[in-house]
């Protein structure tokens, strides 16, 4: 039975002390400015398809903030995997493990293919944990997509627990069909457009010394290049 209990902070959305981090991330915005540029009909297709990623970007880097401060003030997570801004920057990526890809994402890779992806990852004593997040209500598409990272886990961690903690906005679907190894967090639904647009529009904000890093340190917190794993050759692959 799963410990672990969403936080108000989390339950809430709470960005008061995180936003600065928050400007902090790689976001893919070009296709939205092109539309807004273009002046398009906000209840297009295209427009929507195209505000809603990059809402689920954002969602994504909230929980992930807002779960570095969970796991800083929790005992029972032993070990918790930094992305993103938080990471070290290295030159050279590696080919294949467990890593960060060149878009700071928590991935592993054969030979430079993409296997599963992860949104975040930590541990406790007896078992890892692997994050999934979503704005989406339908939650079918997440859903079948659980059992290869699983599966994937299983193999690389053999001595440990698997689960999932599955981070979902109110409304959602479906929320019976997932799996028994997965927790189910509810949030409140992601209505910020203000922070919205101003990492939309805050094209320097990288750039500005004003903005700095809150960081989170100590040796629960690690980088993926300490993470010890039974590796299995590419062949293994078909079955995940």
């Amino acid at each position: 039975m799963c410990t672990f209990k969403i936080s108000e902070d989390i339950k809430n959305l709470n960005t008061e002390h995180i936003k600065n981090n928050l400007l902090l991330y790689n976001y893919d915005t070009r296709n939205l400015k092109k539309l807004i540029k273009k002046e398009v009909d906000k209840e297009s297709p295209s427009y929507v398809s195209a505000y809603s990623s990059f809402k689920g970007e954002i969602f994504e880097n909230v929980i992930y903030e807002l779960l570095l401060k969970y796991a800083n003030q929790n005992d029972d997570i032993t070990r918790f995997i930094l992305k993103g801004p938080h990471q070290k920057r290295e030159s050279d990526y590696n080919k294949s493990g467990l890593l960060i890809d060149k878009s700071l994402q928590i991935v592993y890779k054969s030979a430079y293919k993409d296997i599963s992806e992860y949104d975040a990852m930590f541990f406790s004593k007896s078992s890892i944990y692997f994050v999934e997040m979503s704005t989406s209500k339908k939650t079918a598409s997440l859903n079948k997509r659980l059992n290869k990272k699983y599966a994937l886990l299983k193999v690389l961690f053999p001595k440990l627990n698997i689960k999932a903690l599955i981070v979902l906005t109110e409304g959602s679907s479906g929320l019976k069909r997932f799996p028994s190894y997965c927790t189910i967090w509810i949030t409140k639904d992601f209505t910020d457009d203000t922070l919205l647009k101003e990492i939309l529009y805050n094209k320097d904000s990288k750039k500005d010394s004003k903005i700095n890093l809150q960081s989170f340190k100590g040796r629960k917190f690690i980088e993926t290049s300490v993470v010890h794993y039974k590796r299995f050759q590419q062949c293994n692959h078909q079955g995940l």
